[in-house]
């Protein structure tokens, strides 16, 4: 999985905690890390950003003040989000979460606090480099290969749900972006007649969704659930990502 941190100059120092956190899954060949900093001396940094970050799979943010104030950083997550990239942030320094992209997301370290201050700063990079883990684990490797189903009109109709696929794992990455509390994703399944058996709340929403979306699309329920959620007003302003993943060149 390909990983691109972002964050401003002032919070270097947590970014590069994070990354020597990070150092056994990128030697065990888990994970691959990028940002500016490792950029080339002779390269426009800019337009390197733009190309790593088309090609990463999570995204993994600094907030802090400074980064919200900064136009290029928050184009830059404006930009993950538009391409469905899974953002991951994190709370660097305190900061008002209030109309800024980050408001109403599910936001690290769980317990609310950010990592500036904190006597427990490596306990808590530890418990976000497991939340980072759990996402790399349900990552689909690229070599699943699966053949649509005879007749398929669209990644809703394939079996066993196209995890190896762009759309498929786009979907996924917008309905976690859009329904972050498991009791949300609860009521959304009960109307839509998706079941939810043996699937666990207390996991990361990455993994629940994961696990809805992998058992509706064997009980060909998913169609239902997904329908469901583009009834949903709540969620708006993600309906154009969801018909956009399950939409695009799969519909004759």
């Amino acid at each position: 999985m390909r990983v691109y941190l972002s964050f401003v100059d002032s919070d270097a120092t947590f970014a590069r905690k994070l990354e020597v956190h990070l150092a056994p899954m990128r030697q065990s060949g888990k994970i691959s890390l990028w940002h500016r900093g490792k950029a080339a001396v002779d390269t426009k940094v800019s337009e390197v950003a733009i190309k790593e970050l088309e090609h990463a799979d999570l995204v993994v943010v600094l907030i802090s003040a400074e980064y919200n104030a900064d136009d290029d950083h928050v184009a830059e997550v404006k930009l993950a989000r538009s391409l469905g990239k899974r953002v991951l942030p994190i709370l660097a320094e305190a900061a008002p979460l209030t109309e800024t992209l980050f408001e109403g997301t599910v936001v690290l370290p769980r317990d609310g606090k950010p990592l500036a201050g904190r006597k427990d700063l490596d306990a808590a990079l530890v418990g976000i480099v497991e939340e980072i883990r759990k996402v790399v684990i349900v990552k689909p490797q690229p070599e699943q290969r699966h053949a649509p189903a005879p007749g398929a009109r669209s990644i809703l109709d394939e079996v066993p749900y196209p995890w190896q696929r762009k759309q498929g794992q786009d979907l996924w990455n917008t309905l976690i972006d859009a329904y972050q509390e498991p009791d949300r994703v609860v009521i959304l399944a009960r109307q839509a007649g998706a079941s939810m058996r043996g699937i666990h709340l207390q996991q990361a929403i990455d993994k629940v969704w994961y696990e809805l979306i992998d058992a509706s699309a064997k009980a060909t329920t998913l169609v239902g659930l997904v329908t469901r959620a583009l009834k949903d007003q709540d969620i708006l302003g993600f309906h154009p990502r969801i018909r956009e993943a399950i939409a695009p060149k799969t519909l004759p």
